[in-house]
């Protein structure tokens, strides 16, 4: 009766025991009714799994990418872009559903839509869909610790793109309503970004 799985990743296809999993369910017929969802952060090529996805009613691929070229590889430490990229493309070229689910925080508010701009440019957003989730813990890195000018600008950007869905603009602007900035919170994140410029320089 299974019907749907959801791998969180991490990185699950790194997983071994993940892939003889999926071969028992395609060997015991079960796969063509189940649709796999997995949220993975594209550092690792898929190319093992590809194959064996096809054997399944659907799959979706929920990609979690934050920002643009260095900037997404400073948020998410030890991420290559490069890797990031041609491993999408290849998902991208097959037939699977794929979201790209973009965590805003301190560290990207700012360059938000870029990501969105990225997307659309490279694969139109015919083939990918952008989602939204919000960094809340540790409570110094979510946008309460930028300072409102910052989240106005924003507001602003987001209002006047031609690039971001009517969908899109709405989801955003309301999600940026429970922003509350902390000045307290704005000193603890500075301290940390400053801590971390350190050790990554």
């Amino acid at each position: 009766n299974l019907k749907e799985l959801y791998i969180n990743g991490g990185e699950p296809t790194l997983i071994d025991l993940h892939g003889k999993f999926l071969d028992q369910l395609i060997e015991l017929d079960y796969a063509k009714n189940i649709t796999l969802s997995y949220s993975i952060n594209m550092t690792t090529p898929c190319d093992k799994y590809i194959e064996r996805w096809k054997n399944f009613k659907q799959v979706i691929i929920k990609a979690s990418i934050d920002d643009v070229g260095e900037k997404n590889q400073y948020i998410r430490t030890g991420t290559k872009w490069d890797a990031v990229i041609r491993n999408l493309d290849a998902i991208v070229e097959t037939n699977f559903k794929i979201e790209i689910m973009q965590t805003i925080s301190a560290f990207n508010l700012d360059t938000l839509i870029d990501l969105s701009h990225f997307m659309n440019q490279r694969y139109g957003y015919q083939r990918i869909c952008m989602a939204y989730n919000f960094a809340k813990y540790p409570e110094f890195i979510s946008i309460d610790a930028i300072d409102p000018e910052v989240v106005e600008n924003l507001k602003v950007q987001i209002a006047e793109s031609t690039v971001l869905s009517d969908y899109q603009k709405f989801d955003l602007s309301s999600k940026l309503k429970i922003y509350d900035f902390n000045p307290s919170l704005k000193a603890k994140f500075q301290e940390y970004k400053s801590a971390l410029d350190e050790i990554q320089s």
